[in-house]
């Protein structure tokens, strides 16, 4: 459905373009939820083009160029080796603390669902009373025999509501795993700029 719904605006967005040519006088401004894209529309032949790549990254889709074709994808991704390479490793119970925030995973438990596996990993932020935790964070998670991390897009998030107050939250996020589960990886602000840089990673085991 969330494929369907990306390429169902994309196709509308396009349409709604190609209706009004740019000009040197005129540029296409796009914006998604008040976010104005860095890039304007392009004029090529008498047809306008927008940024096909910010506005589907904008909306959690993956943007590839390979063998002359565009992909888009809404499923997980890989993301640059050199993102993961010197980050802080650390155990389930460690703390990471970032801008007087500290960053941990609670607890890994992993489950078997119709023959399918998951993971559900317990992350638990810890500030004061005028801590702003910001947007729900998003994670990147290594596989055994997999050569670099995997930007995590499908998931469910429970909170945990008992525990959540003005100094702290605690979010479990479970996904499907495709192989053994090493180690995830936390994005502050629920970045999806795939050249955001994480703060540390945690082991899964």
């Amino acid at each position: 459905m969330k494929r369907i719904l990306i390429l169902g605006f994309l196709a509308l967005l396009i349409a709604l373009v190609l209706i009004s040519p740019v000009t040197a006088s005129n540029p296409v401004k796009v914006l998604l939820n008040g976010l104005e894209s860095p890039v304007d529309g392009l004029l090529i032949e008498d047809r306008t083009y927008v940024p096909l790549r910010w506005v589907s990254e904008q909306m959690g889709a993956y943007v590839e160029w390979k063998d002359g074709q565009v992909r888009i994808s809404t499923t997980d991704h890989p993301i640059a080796k050199d993102l993961a390479a010197d980050l802080k490793v650390l155990g389930a119970g460690e703390y990471m603390e970032v801008g007087g925030i500290r960053y941990r995973v609670d607890k890994v438990i992993f489950e078997t669902k119709n023959g399918k596996d998951y993971a559900a990993v317990t992350w638990i932020e810890e500030g004061n009373v005028n801590t702003e935790f910001g947007a729900l964070p998003a994670f990147a998670y290594e596989i055994q025999g997999l050569d670099r991390p995997m930007k995590l897009a499908e998931y469910s998030v429970t909170v945990n509501s008992s525990f959540n107050n003005k100094t702290q939250r605690s979010l479990t996020y479970t996904f499907a795993v495709p192989g053994t589960l090493s180690s995830v990886i936390y994005f502050p602000n629920g970045s999806k700029d795939l050249n955001a840089r994480p703060i540390a990673k945690w082991r899964t085991w």
